[in-house]
């Protein structure tokens, strides 16, 4: 006779201090020639001056563990790409750099972590013109099960 056998899914929990929509920039610092606001639960990183715009915020991660990391783009006034990436230092993408193109919409990505902090850093390249802007929002970094 067979016995049923049931299977338990755990939803493991956000790295990040506030999931989803962003109602606020705590945790976030703006890179250089870059400002960063919120607005209708993005985050809006806008170029200060012609060049790369960015926002960088640490997680807390167990190294050789993988992680999934998740994002959208719903607005986007810039004539470069935008990326999500993580590294070990702030601005650092050598572990995962993810260009999302000229396009909006989703993004997401597994990585594997090499120490305990890491860095995730969305960002626009280098073709931005000052006063242009990027919407990140749906953000969530979660262990990868």
């Amino acid at each position: 006779m067979l016995q049923s056998r049931k299977q338990y899914y755990i939803d493991p929990p956000e790295l990040v201090s506030s999931p989803g929509k962003f109602t606020n920039t705590t945790g976030w610092i703006a890179g250089s020639n870059s400002s960063i606001s919120t607005n209708s639960g993005s985050i809006r990183i806008t170029t200060t001056a012609n060049g790369l715009a960015s926002a960088y915020a640490t997680i807390t991660c167990v190294p050789e563990i993988w992680y999934l990391i998740e994002c959208h783009i719903p607005i986007r006034v810039l004539t470069g790409l935008t990326s999500i990436g993580v590294g070990t230092s702030a601005g650092d993408t050598s572990i995962l750099n993810q260009s999302n193109g000229l396009t909006g919409g989703g993004k997401s990505a597994l990585f594997k972590a090499t120490q305990t902090i890491h860095y995730v850093s969305l960002t626009t390249s280098a073709a931005g013109f000052a006063g242009e802007y990027v919407h990140f929002d749906l953000y969530s970094v979660k262990e990868y099960v």
